[in-house]
């Protein structure tokens, strides 16, 4: 152990009144909400989300290295292995790539794998791979 102590900042009650005057949410939401936006951030964008709000798939860091690889893996008949952390952005992803995969081609050899944290650790690792 550290020592280290969390802490939590104080309330903005002002804010958390404005939240709640301008949207339908509880108490606790919006606590949350005024705890985690930066000041200058409005609130629409977290709580009715839109397909613009989503980054570009092709500025993330070998993005198209991983779609040639996909992209020959399914024409030369490879097999596909997903890996993704048990967390549950980690299952969704999982889950969603296996849907995309079996939507380009059903008949794709494509399986997955979610390490146990306690026997292979947090995240992608050679242990994880070799299964």
């Amino acid at each position: 152990m550290t020592g280290a102590r969390w802490v939590r900042a104080p309330a903005d009650l002002a804010r958390i009144a404005r939240l709640q005057a301008d949207h339908p949410l509880s108490a606790t939401a919006a606590t949350v909400l005024a705890a985690r936006l930066a000041d200058d951030v409005a609130p629409g964008a977290w709580l009715e989300p839109t397909l613009e709000h989503l980054h570009p798939s092709d500025a993330m860091k070998g993005m198209a290295a991983a779609v040639d690889l996909v992209r020959w893996s399914l024409r030369d008949r490879k097999k596909i292995r997903i890996i993704t952390d048990y967390d549950v952005d980690g299952t969704t992803s999982s889950l969603i790539l296996q849907a995309a995969v079996r939507l380009v081609d059903p008949s794709a050899d494509v399986s997955y794998h979610i390490p146990s944290r306690f026997g292979e650790g947090y995240g992608f690792s050679k242990v994880a791979a070799e299964k």
